[in-house]
């Protein structure tokens, strides 16, 4: 997605609209386009747009006796000597206390640099700000739309970094409970993996070993559930447990290790 940055209003009825990817040439018909360009290319409103990954080079004169410009070449693009004919792809201008030879050799710098960046994939370049006078020209603040973009992704993987450590003492954890069991589990006997079991088993079967009698009925286990459970769904549970050998029913009421 283009990130706009600012208009410049030339000389010859051309004005050029700068993006970090892109740039826009508008041509307006005038009496001087009319007089010093051949119709069929310069005389009539128009407007080109060229990315700077399309570019093949790149002409720049400072405005001095004569108007200044600033070209970018294009595949196939004959490219003017300097004459009174100018490309649609070329920006005229004269310097005035708005625009300046430094703000246009500004622009010429940043246009190069975002050229040589897409062709060679250089994020230095492409993240590099954007010069002082031109941010000042545009009012935008001295960073381009990819550094941003890369700060983003930054901010993100060290997000990321921090969800892996977290879920990494996570699974800490778990591991540490799991042994908890697995001693709980020896101690009583029980011959069945823990991790073949549901949370809620293994907390039945805990809550059942802590009793002091090692036996309980179904209304004390629901009691001791870090949950709201039905006796109803304590006694599936049970029933469910008892059926994998892991506990015992005395008096169809009464369960134990």
């Amino acid at each position: 997605m283009s990130n706009y940055l600012g208009i410049l209003h030339g000389v010859r009825g051309r004005s050029i609209l700068i993006y970090d990817n892109k740039c826009e040439i508008k041509s307006t018909s005038t009496v001087g386009t009319v007089l010093t360009s051949n119709i069929t290319s310069n005389a009539s409103d128009s407007i080109k747009t060229i990315y700077y990954s399309d570019c093949v080079g790149v002409l720049f004169k400072k405005a001095g006796l004569k108007i200044g410009y600033l070209e970018l070449e294009t595949p196939g693009l004959r490219a003017h000597s300097g004459g009174s004919q100018y490309s649609e792809n070329t920006f005229t201008f004269e310097e005035t206390d708005v625009l300046s030879n430094e703000l246009m050799q500004e622009v010429y710098t940043y246009i190069t640099e975002r050229i040589e960046g897409y062709k060679y994939g250089d994020q230095y370049l492409l993240t590099k700000p954007i010069p002082p006078m031109m941010a000042s020209k545009f009012k935008k603040p001295i960073f381009s739309d990819y550094e941003e973009q890369a700060e983003v992704k930054m901010r993100r993987q060290m997000e990321h970094e921090a969800l892996k450590a977290a879920q990494g003492n996570l699974d800490d954890i778990l591991a540490e409970v799991n042994r908890e069991y697995e001693e709980l589990f020896e101690a009583h006997g029980i011959d069945v993996a823990v991790n073949t079991l549901t949370d809620m088993e293994k907390t039945i079967i805990k809550a059942v070993a802590e009793a002091d009698d090692k036996e309980t009925s179904v209304s004390d286990i629901a009691k001791k559930m870090p949950r709201t459970i039905t006796p109803a769904e304590v006694t599936d549970i049970l029933n469910g447990l008892v059926s994998k050998g892991v506990m015992k029913v005395v008096d169809g009421e009464v369960y134990k290790l």
